[in-house]
């Protein structure tokens, strides 16, 4: 009887610890690995980075969950960030033109306005 328990005991003990990591490692996935659509033409700039993760992922179905396409996924990221940062730079200088443009259709409406005053 004692062995069977012990023998219980342990089966209950690693479907706990293999519930325990699939449920981290999809909590993780949700949570912490997400990525945007890959679409390559949103995202001209990474493409072969984008290809490069998609053919991992199609070359391993089931070893994508442990980590075999990390290397694929850190430069897709690295790469996203720096699409994004040129997005800003571009956005900031757009910006700062229709500021100034902005800002000199005031200064000569102010300047009309003093002048029939």
């Amino acid at each position: 009887f004692c062995v069977a328990f012990v023998r219980l005991l342990i089966s209950f003990s690693a479907l706990r610890v293999v519930f325990c990591f699939v449920l981290f490692s999809a909590i993780e996935l949700l949570l912490y690995c997400m990525h945007p659509p890959l679409h390559i033409k949103q995202h001209p700039h990474c493409s072969s980075q984008i290809q490069a993760l998609l053919d991992c992922h199609s070359g391993n179905p089931l070893l994508k969950f442990t980590g075999i396409c990390n290397d694929a996924k850190t430069h897709l990221d690295l790469c996203f960030k720096s699409e994004k940062l040129l997005k800003l730079a571009a956005n900031k200088t757009k910006v700062a033109r229709e500021k100034a443009a902005f800002l000199s259709i005031k200064a000569a409406k102010q300047r009309e306005k003093d002048e029939k005053a």
